[in-house]
């Protein structure tokens, strides 16, 4: 049941056959090849799960994305940060960057991803977020731009 948060095309039982295995991969190439009319397609289904599982220590917790007010990375780790309190997951912050909706975190810097929401202050080269200062990396800059336009 939970493969299904998961977007799987297939699943496949070992020992797999040849024919079994091209068959898995022309269902992947027919999901894919689909035409998506926009972003507008895939995001309400994303937005629409208000929480996430996160892998921490030896369990799966649940987190409220409401509650999430940014992610750090520590390498092959993940830091999140909440209104409870801190986690650390085993996650790379590239594939939570994938897996999150884009409508509600924006990724700022190599090492920061934020929760638009809670977003208090942008700076120049800083965001406040929850009283701390986390900085904006240059590559990021244009798109926080995009979202924020400097006005009055």
């Amino acid at each position: 049941m939970d493969s299904y948060e998961f977007d799987v095309v297939d699943y496949l039982v070992k020992p797999i056959s040849f024919e079994r295995f091209l068959q898995s991969v022309g269902k992947i190439y027919r999901f894919s090849s689909l035409p998506v009319m926009s972003s507008e397609v895939t995001e309400p289904a994303h937005s629409l799960k208000d929480y996430q599982y996160f892998k921490v220590d030896k369990e799966m917790v649940k987190l409220d994305l409401d509650d999430i007010f940014w992610i750090e990375s520590l390498k092959d780790y993940v830091k999140i940060h909440t209104a409870n309190g801190t986690l650390v997951s085993y996650l790379r912050i590239s594939y939570l960057e994938e897996k999150l909706p884009a409508i509600r975190f924006l990724r700022i810097h190599k090492s920061y991803i934020v929760s638009l929401k809670h977003i208090q202050a942008i700076g120049a080269n800083y965001i406040r977020v929850n009283h701390q200062e986390l900085p904006v990396g240059r590559f990021y800059k244009a798109k926080l731009d995009e979202l924020f336009p400097k006005s009055i």
